[in-house]
Formats: C-alpha cells, sequence, structure tokens
C-alpha cells in the first residue's frame, strides 16, 4: 500500500480506542466472573451435599448391623482415639497443631462408604486458604461436624442414640458443614483468628460454617438421609469472611434431638 508524503500511518490504537478496549474488557469481567465464581461454588455445594449424604447413608447403615445404634462421635482406645472420621494414634494426639496424622480410612463409617478418605474432605472448606490453620499434617482437612447430642457426646462417655428412640428423623441434623474460629493455639491468636475444622456441633459451640451461596447457607444431612440448606441466626465475628456461627440460637435443641 503506497502511503502518500505527509501521511502518517499509525497501525496503532489511539488512546481513546484503547480506553473503549478496558472499559469493555471491564464490563465483561464484572459479568464474567460472578458467574465464574457462582458456578464454581453450586459446583462444590452439589459436592459437599453428595458427602453429607453419603455419611448419613452410610450412619444408616452401620446402624443397621449394629443393633439400631449409632456410632460414636469419639471413642477412646489403648492406642489412640477412633474419631468418627478416622483413627488417630496417642502419639500423633501428642504433636504440636499442624503436626498431627489420621488415617481417615480407619473411621467407624469408613466400611459403608467408597473412598471414605474424600468423603470427609468438604470441598468448601478447602478454598480457605488464607486463612486456615492447619491441624493434621497432610492438610487433608475435614470440614464436618457431626451431632454430639446423639453420636455419644464430646468425650464419647455416653451411649448414642438409637435410631428406633427418634422420633421425625427428617428433622435431627446428624451432620454439616462445621468449622470454627481459632485464636488459642500458634500460629493463630487473638490478633490473628484463624478458621481451623472442627468436627462436631452442639447446643451451645458457634461451629456451623456458612460457605455456600456466598456465603448465606449451611448444609445439613438429616436422619432420614436428607440434606438441606440452611441460614445462620448468629455469626462469630472474630474473623471476616469465615462465616461461622449457628443456624440455631444459643442452648436450642432444635434439629438436635428429638
Amino acid at each position: 500500500m503506497k502511503v502518500r508524503p505527509g501521511h502518517k500511518h499509525n497501525a496503532g490504537l489511539t488512546l481513546l480506542e484503547l480506553l473503549i478496549v478496558c472499559a469493555a474488557v471491564a464490563i465483561l469481567a464484572a459479568v464474567l466472573i460472578p458467574a465464574v465464581i457462582g458456578t464454581v461454588d453450586r459446583g462444590a455445594e452439589a459436592k459437599s451435599a453428595s458427602n453429607l449424604r453419603q455419611l448419613a447413608l452410610a450412619t444408616i447403615a452401620y446402624a443397621n448391623e449394629h443393633g439400631g445404634s449409632l456410632f460414636r462421635y469419639r471413642e477412646n482406645t489403648p492406642q489412640g482415639v477412633r474419631w468418627y472420621f478416622g483413627f488417630e494414634t496417642a502419639h500423633s494426639m501428642s504433636q504440636p497443631e499442624g503436626s498431627r496424622v489420621v488415617d481417615r480410612d480407619a473411621g467407624p463409617l469408613a466400611p459403608y462408604i467408597e473412598n471414605a478418605h474424600w468423603v470427609t474432605v468438604c470441598p468448601g472448606f478447602l478454598k480457605y486458604t488464607g486463612m486456615r490453620k492447619p491441624k493434621y499434617g497432610d492438610w487433608v482437612t475435614g470440614g464436618y461436624g457431626v451431632n454430639v447430642l446423639i453420636t455419644g457426646g464430646v468425650m464419647g462417655a455416653v451411649a448414642p442414640a438409637r435410631l428406633s428412640s427418634i422420633s421425625e428423623a427428617s428433622q435431627i441434623w446428624l451432620f454439616g458443614t462445621c468449622a470454627q474460629i481459632n485464636t488459642f493455639q500458634p500460629p493463630a491468636s487473638a490478633k490473628n483468628p484463624m478458621l481451623e475444622e472442627f468436627y462436631f456441633f452442639d447446643h451451645r459451640e458457634l461451629t456451623v460454617h456458612f460457605r455456600f451461596s456466598r456465603g448465606t447457607r449451611a448444609l445439613f444431612a438429616h436422619l432420614d438421609g436428607s440434606v438441606r440448606p440452611y441460614s445462620p441466626v448468629l455469626l462469630d465475628t472474630r474473623r471476616d469472611g469465615a462465616h461461622v456461627g449457628r443456624a440455631t440460637p444459643v442452648n436450642s435443641f432444635l434439629h438436635l434431638r428429638p
């Protein structure tokens, strides 16, 4: 192509054109990013709901083979502690936070769940990498808690409930998305609150974790195997963005026991 003398050919963008392109990119990002995040969040919620349903169905299968009794949240043995989510040796229990080890395939529900190691890990909890405090050395966190009012108590000192003794099983929570705000174990502190997995909920603790749908819904599996979302009634405000709190008022036994 011939260019006339005195005519400057500019193949690049003008400042105005560049501003228009930047504005268009910003608009597209504003539209697409929330949609992508929402899709990822819905995927994690669906996977978590599937995990919770498997845990509930495994519990029913366990009860059917153990005289109708539910499992114990915690069972103390000479070798260590058999948590609902796996076995931890006495040596591991004595190690610093972040160095402990648990065999997630050795819990009471593992024989009734395929790939039990991953079913007990909530995908919605794993995204909080910037605020999580490690408990176990492999960083394979849990993120699900169990209702200890029907599974033997916090220390495993009472008999678990029997399925036949629980009325309205569709209303009683068995498992839920769960976490706590830790301010008392390094590297967490009062000035640096951190999010940590927590393995039970009851009528007192602020441990239910609202991690789905922009932090406004917790998932619970009921004793009949159904899984439904619930919204918070009280939040732990010590760590912004952690969405830890309760789905029932403090000292309420609603959904916790018959």
